[in-house]
C-alpha cells in the first residue's frame, strides 16, 4: 500500500478506549515505509490530533493523550475527513464506532455524496449493540450464533447501514464485532485488504464526463472478492 492511512477514532470509555488504542497500534506498526498515517478523534467536535506524515511515533504519542468525554458526531466527523486532502497519495480512512451518534448535523446523502466524491476508501469498523431476529440462515457478512434450535442474526439498524452503503461507494467495507476485544483483528483485516489493493484506470467514452458515474469491477475467475469503488462524481466546471 503506498499513500496515506488515517484512522479516525470515536472517543469511547474505560476498556473499550484501551482496546481501541491497543488495535490502532497494531494498525500502525503494520503500515508501509513509504505510508504516512494520520490521527482524528471526536465527540461533539473533531480534533486532528496528528496531522498526517511517516513519524509513527509522533502518532503513537498523539494516542497517549486521547481521552473520553462529551457526547458523539459521527456523521459530521467522518463527512469532513472524506472531504479533506491527506498526505500525497490514495487516502485510505479507518473509522471506528460504538454506534452512538448524539450531535450529528448533516443528513444522510450528504454523507454518501461526500463518499462519491472522495478520493478515499472508507472503512468502518463498529461495535454497535443490536437487536437479534431469528433466521434459517445466517447473512453473509454478519456471524450468527445458535441458541438451541433458532439461529439470530443483527439487525442493522438505519445509522450502520447508512456507514455501510458510504463505505461500500469507496471501495471498502464496514465490518462489525461483537466486542471491542476483537477490534485488533478487524483492524489486521483492513490492513491486509489495504495491502492487496490494485490501482486501475480508465477513461469513459461515450458518457457525459460531468455528474454522477456508476461502476461494476468484476473478474472472469471464480471464488475472488472483489470491492471495488461503486460510483464517483465529476463536478461542472464553474462558468469563467
Amino acid at each position: 500500500m503506498t499513500g496515506l492511512a488515517g484512522a479516525l477514532l470515536a472517543l469511547v470509555l474505560g476498556a473499550k478506549l484501551v482496546h481501541l488504542k491497543d488495535a490502532a497500534r497494531v494498525f500502525l506498526a503494520g503500515l508501509g515505509e513509504h505510508d504516512e498515517a494520520a490521527l482524528v478523534t471526536f465527540n461533539h467536535k473533531l480534533v486532528l490530533r496528528q496531522d498526517a506524515g511517516r513519524d509513527r511515533s509522533a502518532v503513537d504519542a498523539a494516542l497517549d493523550r486521547v481521552r473520553a468525554r462529551g457526547e458523539t458526531a459521527v456523521i459530521d466527523a467522518l463527512y469532513v475527513c472524506l472531504k479533506r486532502q491527506w498526505g500525497t497519495g490514495p487516502p485510505l480512512v479507518v473509522l471506528f464506532t460504538d454506534g452512538r451518534d448524539s450531535a450529528s448535523w448533516l443528513e444522510n446523502e450528504d454523507i454518501l455524496q461526500a463518499a462519491r466524491e472522495s478520493a478515499a476508501v472508507l472503512y468502518v469498523v463498529g461495535a454497535e449493540s443490536v437487536p437479534r431476529r431469528p433466521r434459517e440462515q445466517p447473512q453473509p457478512g454478519w456471524s450468527a450464533r445458535t441458541f438451541g434450535r433458532v439461529a439470530w442474526e443483527p439487525i442493522e439498524s438505519g445509522y450502520v447501514r447508512l456507514l455501510r452503503r458510504a463505505a461500500e461507494t469507496t471501495g471498502g467495507a464496514c465490518w462489525p464485532v461483537e466486542s471491542t476485544t476483537r477490534l485488533r483483528e478487524a483492524f489486521l483485516r483492513i490492513l491486509e485488504a489495504s495491502n492487496a489493493r490494485y490501482v486501475l484506470r480508465y477513461e469513459p467514452r461515450g458518457v457525459e464526463p460531468t455528474g454522477r458515474h456508476r461502476l461494476k469491477v468484476s473478474v472472469r475467475r471464480r471464488g475472488v472478492e472483489v470491492r471495488a469503488r461503486q460510483e464517483y462524481v465529476v463536478a461542472t466546471a464553474a462558468a469563467p
